[in-house]
């Protein structure tokens, strides 16, 4: 065994010291990711809870469902599940083409145009989605636990002055910290279960699992504003292609004089004899 292993093995409680010097070169990066998480949480909460459009665009699903239901049981209901937004996406026309989802975009883009920004609104939520509170909460702890073993270490007899000095130092700084998180920590759960009463969700509901309902249906809404922006794009496409054949056959029977000389019309189109008036170019 070399000297230098020798003196390691001489220190007291070396694995204990070890701990603490780890515990504290990794705190304030934990800290800072924590308090990261805190933040996206707290930022999706007030997103949501301050969303005007949002609410609305609920009154109008709402209604609509009440409207489809008509005087079904299923009719004149207060209110809904968020987990009943998913279904919207799922509910289609005779068609079997376009869903309940698909109309309500251009309805809100039309009648409501100002409604139908809340997505704008809730940019934060889909980040929220993936962070869980009750996992943050467990990671605060954690922390907390930490340093609870490097208080518990410095009380333990014959620990050298110099160490001693330097973790009880980190330690005070450490757990007011530490204390300040738990104090944010305790605002964003009251907010949670504020929200969850709002939409009358459990309110044990973890925050990533109540961002997750609202998350899909935003992300359901983008995507229905998309297909529908591909369809009419499509449905003009085969506009321009319809007028063109249209304006094609004409000029074929003006060229042959009315006798159906379709071979004659493609040579003269290859000849480049076509006049410009008579078939206008179109970008298909």
């Amino acid at each position: 065994v070399s000297t230098q292993s020798t003196g390691v093995l001489k220190v007291p409680r070396y694995g204990y010291r070890l701990q603490g010097l780890f515990i504290k070169a990794t705190f304030d990066e934990r800290i800072s990711d924590l308090k990261h998480e805190l933040e996206i949480i707290n930022l999706a909460l007030n997103s949501v809870k301050n969303s005007k459009a949002f609410y609305s665009v609920l009154e109008i699903i709402l209604a609509i469902g009440n409207y489809m239901n008509g005087q079904s049981p299923h009719g004149g209901v207060w209110g809904f599940k968020l987990s009943s937004l998913s279904k919207l996406g799922d509910v289609k026309a005779v068609n079997g083409k376009m869903t309940l989802l698909h109309w309500l975009v251009p309805y809100l883009q039309d009648k409501h145009p100002d409604i139908a920004k809340f997505v704008d609104d809730l940019e934060s939520v889909q980040k929220a989605a993936k962070v869980s509170f009750r996992e943050t909460i467990g990671k605060i702890n954690s922390v907390k636990g930490s340093l609870s073993l490097v208080q518990t270490e410095l009380l333990i007899p014959n620990v050298d002055t110099m160490y001693i000095g330097a973790m009880e130092s980190f330690v005070n700084g450490a757990l007011s910290k530490v204390t300040s998180l738990e104090k944010k920590a305790q605002a964003i759960s009251n907010s949670l279960k504020e929200l969850c009463e709002l939409f009358a969700e459990p309110a044990n509901t973890d925050s990533d699992a109540l961002f997750s309902l609202i998350s899909v249906f935003v992300v359901g809404f983008e995507k229905a504003k998309m297909d529908n922006a591909r369809r009419k794009a499509l449905e003009e496409k085969a506009e321009k292609a319809k007028k063109f054949q249209a304006a094609l056959r004409k000029h074929v029977k003006d060229t042959s004089g009315g006798k159906g000389h379709l071979d004659l019309a493609i040579a003269n189109i290859k000849a480049g004899n076509v006049v410009r008036e008579q078939v206008e170019p179109i970008n298909i």
